[in-house]
């Protein structure tokens, strides 16, 4: 419910059917949904850490809360939609079009593939020699696609 007060209460789903109230919208994080062209429950890459994540909820002010999906089940809150990339689409660019799966040679004339847009229009590469390395803010006129 909704006291007068403009806070919330909130009860439990685990089993106890615990009730808390006085809750703040802020710091609360729904669980469905989607903003900012991510929805709950998609694959995204944090362009600070290299971590695949899973978008866990939406949180308040445009953040999301994501959950890494390295079998540690990390979560974190918060974390502003600039920061995640996703894992699918495409981008195009004047020079050409680049899409999640493309290989490219990047300009260390390495072979690598595209596994993430990013927000900002750049694109995340992961290398295909076996060492599976992330590389973010990558700008997609520095690569020359191969397939």
């Amino acid at each position: 419910g909704r006291p007068f007060n403009g806070l919330i209460s909130v009860r439990s789903t685990n089993g106890l059917n615990t009730i808390t109230s006085g809750i703040q919208r802020e710091s609360i994080i729904v669980t469905s949904g989607c903003s900012f062209d991510l929805c709950v429950s998609d694959s995204v890459i944090s362009i600070s850490t290299g971590r695949y994540l899973k978008v866990a909820g939406l949180a308040y002010n445009d953040t999301f809360a994501t959950l890494s999906v390295n079998g540690l089940n990390t979560l974190d809150s918060f974390v502003p939609r600039s920061d995640l990339a996703e894992t699918k689409g495409c981008i195009t660019s004047r020079f050409s079009q680049i899409c999640v799966g493309n290989q490219v040679i990047n300009t260390s004339n390495r072979y690598m593939k595209v596994v993430a847009i990013q927000l900002n229009g750049r694109v995340v590469l992961q290398s295909t020699n076996g060492l599976n390395t992330i590389t973010t803010n990558v700008e997609v006129q520095d690569l020359v696609v191969t397939r």
